[in-house]
This record gives C-alpha cells, sequence and structure tokens, in this order.
C-alpha cells in the first residue's frame, strides 16, 4: 500500500510537472552527473590524511587487525587510487608502507591486495626501478591457486605501465 501511494504521487508529480516528458530523462542524467560530482568532493585530501593517520596508522604503526579486515582496508585505499589519486600525493608513502608491509603475509587474498594496490601505485606515480622489478618477479614467481586471479589483476596493472617505469635494460630483464 505504501509503495503503490508513493508510485501514485511520483504519477502525478510528473505529469503535472512543467518538465515535458521528453526532457525528463535529460534532467534525470544532469541530476545523476551532480551527484557523482558530489561523491567525488566527499573524499579530499584531509579525508585521505585522516584514514591513513587514525586508520591504517594507529599511533605511528600499522593497525594490528584481523586479515579480512586488512583485505577491506586495501580494497578501499585501492578505490582511493582510482578516484582520488590526485589526493593521496601527499599520503602516498604511508599507504605504500602499509601495503609493502602487508606482502609478506601468509594470507593469501591479503597478500594479493596488497600487490594490487602496489601496481596500482606503480601505474600512478613514480617509483623506483629496484622496487618495480622486485614487485614484478615476486608477482611473477607467484605460484598459489586461490590468489591467481589477483595476481593476474595486478600484472594488468603493472605491465603497461613498466615501460614508462623502467629503462630499456631493465625492461629487457623483466
Amino acid at each position: 500500500p505504501m509503495i503503490a501511494s508513493s508510485y501514485r504521487k511520483i504519477q502525478e508529480t510528473s505529469t503535472s510537472s512543467s518538465i515535458p516528458p521528453t526532457d525528463t530523462g535529460k534532467a534525470l542524467a544532469a541530476d545523476a552527473e551532480e551527484g557523482i560530482r558530489d561523491r567525488a568532493r566527499l573524499v579530499d585530501a584531509t579525508v585521505l590524511e585522516k584514514f591513513v593517520k587514525e586508520v591504517l596508522f594507529h599511533r605511528g604503526s600499522p593497525i594490528s587487525c584481523g586479515d579480512r579486515l586488512k583485505v577491506e582496508l586495501l580494497r578501499l585505499s585501492d578505490l582511493f587510487l582510482v578516484y582520488a589519486t590526485g589526493d593521496v600525493e601527499p599520503v602516498r608513502k604511508e599507504m605504500v608502507r602499509f601495503c609493502w608491509g602487508l606482502l609478506k603475509s601468509e594470507d593469501t587474498p591479503c597478500k594479493s591486495w596488497s600487490y594490487i594496490v602496489v601496481c596500482r601505485f606503480i601505474s600512478a606515480f613514480e617509483t623506483s626501478s629496484k622496487i618495480i622489478l622486485q614487485v614484478c618477479a615476486a608477482l611473477l614467481r607467484s605460484h598459489q591457486q586461490e590468489g591467481k586471479e589477483l595476481v593476474r589483476n595486478a600484472l594488468d596493472l603493472l605491465i603497461p605501465s613498466l615501460p614508462k617505469r623502467l629503462s630499456e635494460e631493465e625492461f629487457r630483464k623483466v
């Protein structure tokens, strides 16, 4: 009953609206685009700084929590890198430090997501060739069946950035 009455109200409003039916789709698209811009403003450099200093690093040391939470923090870090790359710049060293510490994790999903985030960093920011070669070699040596798809995703992020980040001699080594 409640849904039906809400639906009727929406229909009445849309038929009595001054926007012709053909323009309704355009108006909705404009509203959706505005909503996307608003969401983009939700995360800025101050939010990322708080995330890194209060969530990833509690009192200066990496957070001690379960592997599932670490995976979710890594996934969130990956999203920040995808959608707010420019805002990550001030805290990128701390984020890489968090991920780098998890590369040695015994938990396969945690380790694989760490590689994904590190590879996203390599593709987004200037990185030492020594680090790039270490990450590439470790991913190519990976043999665990459980994280195979995540390792493939990490390699998909890393490989296109290799010619930009490595010299010709180092690229041949890979």
